[in-house]
């Protein structure tokens, strides 16, 4: 909850001033406290990663979206597994179509 009026932040304190990431480490970490996990922010990104790629995002945009350099960095947050290239082929071989 806000204090009611204008305010120039999306986002902003009780007192409606700038969130902090102060602010921000430690509401993230009482909202996970409540759901009994070991929240932090760089997790969040670890889960964004994976699955971007698996709902059809590529990893040149999820690139951008990261804000990284190399792409080499960006790859090291997708993490494939066996069940995703089974699912890659079966959407896009020829001879898995035609098995259907």
């Amino acid at each position: 909850m806000r204090r009611p009026g204008p305010t120039f932040f999306v986002f902003s304190t009780a007192n409606g001033t700038a969130v902090t990431q102060r602010n921000a480490d430690r509401d993230l970490k009482a909202m996970g406290a409540k759901l009994r996990l070991k929240l932090h922010w760089h997790l969040l990104r670890h889960s964004f990663g994976p699955l971007f790629i698996r709902n059809g995002g590529n990893v040149a945009d999820l690139q951008r979206i990261m804000g990284h350099a190399a792409i080499t960095t960006t790859m090291l947050y997708v993490h494939s597994q066996a069940s995703d290239f089974v699912m890659a082929h079966n959407t896009l071989s020829p001879l898995a179509k035609a098995a259907r």
